[in-house]
C-alpha cells in the first residue's frame, strides 16, 4: 500500500506504523514501552469515549489524540476478537489512506496522526490515532444521550450532517457503515459543523452521486430507527432536517 504524502513509515519490532513526521517518535516510544499504541493509550488516557469499543483520549506533543483499537464486529467477533488475517492491507492503513484522500477532497473527518499494525503469525492487530476534536459529540449523543440538545440545536446538527454526507457523496466517498455514532458534531450549537468518523470500510467510487447518496441516506435512516426503538423517542423532524441537508 502506497504511503500518502505527508506521512512516513516506521517499525518497532513486529509493528509497522505510518505516521505524521512530528508524531512518529512519540508513537514509536509508546509502542516500544507497552507493546502497542492501544495498550499505551489505555494506561495513559485522560478520557475514555464510549462506543462499540472504547476509544482513549491521550495527550500527545501535537495536541490530544483519540486512539482506537480495532475490534471485529458481527459473528467474527466471538471467534477472532481483535485479530485480522494477513490477507489484505491492514485496516488501520486503509483508513489512513482513505482519510487522507477525504481531507484532500474537502470532506470533513479528523486527521489521522498514526496507524499501526502488529503481526502475530497469520494474524495482525491494529490501532489508529486521530486528532481529538474538542467540544464535540456524536449525532447519537446529542439526540439520545445525556448531552441531548434543545430542538433547534438538534435540527441544525442533523441538517449539517446531511450536508456532510452530501459533500462526501459528491466527492465519490461511500461510507459503508454510516450511523449516528459515525457522525461527529462540533462547533457552536447555532452553527455546527459535522465530521465523518470510522472510514476504514469506506471507499471512493466514480459512480454518480445519485447512486450512492440515497444508499448512505437510507443507512442513516435505519440507524436512527434502531435508536428510536431503543429509546422510544421519535426523530421525524430530525430526519427531515437531515434530508434537507442532503438536497441543499
Amino acid at each position: 500500500m502506497r504511503v500518502p504524502g505527508g506521512y512516513e513509515e516506521f517499525r518497532v519490532g513486529t509493528t509497522r506504523g505510518i505516521a505524521r513526521p512530528a508524531a512518529r517518535e512519540f508513537a514509536a516510544a509508546a509502542i516500544g514501552s507497552h507493546g502497542s499504541l492501544g495498550d499505551w493509550a489505555a494506561k495513559h488516557a485522560t478520557r475514555i469515549l464510549a462506543g462499540r469499543t472504547a476509544a482513549h483520549v491521550i495527550d500527545a506533543p501535537e495536541g490530544p489524540w483519540v486512539v482506537r483499537h480495532y475490534v471485529r464486529g458481527g459473528g467474527a467477533a466471538k471467534l477472532l476478537g481483535d485479530r485480522y488475517l494477513r490477507v489484505a492491507p491492514p485496516r488501520p492503513f486503509r483508513e489512513l489512506v482513505t482519510s487522507a484522500r477525504a481531507l484532500a477532497a474537502g470532506i470533513a473527518t479528523p486527521e489521522v496522526m498514526v496507524a499501526t499494525a502488529s503481526a502475530e503469525g497469520v494474524f495482525r492487530r491494529g490501532d489508529i490515532a486521530t486528532r481529538f476534536v474538542p467540544d464535540s459529540a456524536t449525532l447519537a449523543d446529542i439526540t439520545f444521550g445525556e448531552t441531548r440538545r434543545a430542538e433547534a440545536e438538534r435540527l441544525a446538527a442533523w441538517e449539517a450532517a446531511g450536508r456532510c454526507v452530501r459533500d462526501a457523496a459528491r466527492n465519490g466517498l461511500v461510507h459503508a457503515d454510516l450511523n449516528l455514532r459515525n457522525i461527529l458534531v462540533a462547533g457552536p450549537p447555532d452553527a455546527p459543523r459535522t465530521l465523518l468518523l470510522d472510514l476504514d470500510r469506506c471507499r471512493f467510487t466514480h459512480a454518480p452521486q445519485a447512486t450512492h447518496l440515497p444508499a448512505m441516506a437510507r443507512r442513516l435512516h435505519r440507524s436512527a430507527r434502531r435508536f428510536v426503538e431503543r429509546h422510544a423517542q421519535p426523530v421525524d423532524t430530525e430526519l427531515m432536517a437531515f434530508d434537507r441537508g442532503t438536497h441543499d
